[in-house]
């Protein structure tokens, strides 16, 4: 679950401070939030480039829309692959295949029962 966003009075004060030269660290103490929380709300300030102080006419609900626009739309889904045509892979004629198991089944058998030597010319025949 993502986390509540900070107030606009808080971003404010990240990028005043900021802008005063402390360290996210340093921010991140005094405005009682983790550095990693600094640094993300600061690279998106960068990201829209944002100077101190801010325009006289940019309102609290324009920084924000500016700092977190909405999500793109989704675009429609698309298939990578076609669907399998399942009616003719039905009709399709079995193949005698050998699967890895029943190879194991065929070695554990001749394990517990191994064909003598005198027969094992024999059995290969």
């Amino acid at each position: 679950m993502p986390n509540k966003r900070l107030t606009m009075r808080k971003i404010r004060e990240v990028l005043r401070l900021s802008r005063q030269g402390l360290s996210s660290r340093q921010i991140g103490r005094i405005c009682g939030i983790s550095h990693n929380t600094v640094r993300n709300h600061l690279d998106r300030l960068d990201r829209i480039v944002l100077g101190w102080p801010l325009t006289d006419g940019l309102t609290e609900a324009d920084l924000e829309r500016r700092l977190f626009p909405p999500p793109p739309e989704p675009g429609p889904k698309v298939r990578k692959r076609g669907v399998p045509d399942w009616v003719n892979i039905h009709q399709e004629p079995g193949r005698k295949t050998t699967s890895n198991d029943d190879q194991q089944a065929d070695d554990h058998t001749r394990l517990l029962f191994p064909v003598p030597a005198c027969r094992a010319g024999a059995a290969g025949t």
